[in-house]
């Protein structure tokens, strides 16, 4: 989407085209890690859907920031190429590159903390967690069944010892 903005007649700036788009994704992850960080702190990561699912958009929306960081600079390109132009000074074209150089670093910074030790430690504890816990449920469910088995097999133990010491009671009594 932001390419074909990009594309623009060379008389439109494609930069500030592009930076407004950039600066609200970035805004926009930076709102979404705010709740991952607290989901990653608060819930075990591996049983919750949320978790998962904001992980999972998080890094889409950095895979999409890449893509419009790269369509800027080509603006950026375009633009010292064609200087007369857009007749920009220096000092904006290097305010340009600090923008670009600013986002990348807030990338790096964002993918950083999702893919970093930190995370990743947290995560494979949860799953090891989550599987203890499966494991543990299933443990107690079977101990469950064995408890009932055993309760059924003496309900009946003790019924059929009724129906024989009432059957030997009858026995007696005949005689």
């Amino acid at each position: 989407p932001m390419a074909a903005m990009i594309q623009m007649s060379t008389r439109v700036d494609p930069f500030e085209v592009a930076k407004d788009e950039v600066d609200a994704a970035v805004r926009k992850i930076q709102f979404m890690l705010k709740e991952w960080r607290r989901l990653l702190s608060k819930e075990n990561t591996s049983d919750s859907q949320k978790f998962k699912d904001l992980h999972a958009e998080i890094m889409g929306e950095l895979q999409m920031l890449t893509c419009d960081l790269n369509e800027v600079e080509n603006s950026i390109t375009t633009v010292e190429q064609n200087r007369e132009k857009f007749q920009l000074s220096d000092r904006q074209l290097q305010d340009r590159r600090d923008f670009v150089a600013r986002c990348r670093a807030t990338h790096q910074e964002v993918k950083g903390e999702l893919t970093g030790q930190r995370a990743q430690t947290k995560m494979e504890d949860d799953r090891k967690e989550a599987l203890l816990s499966h494991k543990n449920k299933e443990q107690r469910a079977q101990q469950q069944r064995s408890a009932y088995q055993a309760q059924d097999f003496y309900e009946q133990e003790q019924f059929l010892q009724r129906q024989l010491v009432n059957q030997q009671e009858d026995e007696l009594a005949e005689l």
